[in-house]
């Protein structure tokens, strides 16, 4: 199937919008993993609430810890933004598979404009400066906008594969180095689990490059 762009209109979920963006169970397993070196470095522990809240970024701290008792307050904007835009993009694809039935979505059939994709990169760059490995809790959570800004430099690729990481270093504002690139998968990997994203194929050049060969193929 040929991919192609999706011409729905972007619409940003309000906050707090639970659903179809929840990630599977082993992406909430991996999102635990990273809990304990994560929450303690955003939580100024003297302004924990010990009323319990709804609005907790998602992550699993047993509902004290609200947004406004993050020490950095642009820090955890981002990530909200961020929640927020995966979550729309969340809808987008599992609409897309529900009327799909057993064939791929691609992840360029966003649905985005123009100035959508311009705020969806400046976000991601944004949390890449936070975390440019793409190791943390905030990536396993919401990887739709990166996996998305991803996918939109392979759809214009016109390389031969090793030139793909300079295109999109550029793109984001950071280095892709070899733990980037494994973080990338790693996300694409999320993506194609819980929304059925399409995955490289088995040809010499995906085996080859099978990093590059997620945002490409």
């Amino acid at each position: 199937m040929r991919r192609t762009r999706s011409a729905m209109a972007f619409m940003l979920p309000s906050p707090g919008t639970s659903g179809v963006g929840r990630p599977s169970a082993s992406a909430e397993s991996e999102v635990t993993r990273h809990l304990s070196r994560d929450i303690p470095n955003m939580i100024d522990v003297q302004t924990v609430s010990s009323q319990p809240c709804c609005d907790c970024f998602g992550l699993a701290c047993g509902g004290l810890v609200q947004r406004s008792c993050v020490g950095s307050d642009g820090k955890m904007q981002s990530a909200n933004v961020l929640a927020d835009q995966h979550q729309a993009l969340a809808e987008q694809f599992t609409s897309l598979g529900q009327a799909r039935g057993e064939l791929p979505v691609f992840a360029i059939e966003h649905g985005l404009d123009e100035l959508a994709l311009e705020e969806l990169r400046k976000t991601v760059s944004r949390q890449i400066e936070e975390d440019p490995q793409l190791a943390g809790a905030v990536w396993s959570w919401s990887y739709l906008p990166l996996v998305v800004i991803a996918t939109e430099v392979g759809y214009r690729y016109r390389g031969t594969g090793t030139d793909f990481w300079p295109v999109l270093s550029q793109e984001i504002g950071t280095e892709a180095g070899p733990a980037f690139r494994s973080g990338l998968s790693r996300l694409f990997e999320l993506g194609h689990d819980r929304f059925r994203l399409a995955q490289p194929g088995d040809s010499p050049w995906e085996r080859h490059f099978p990093h590059i060969s997620w945002p490409i193929g």
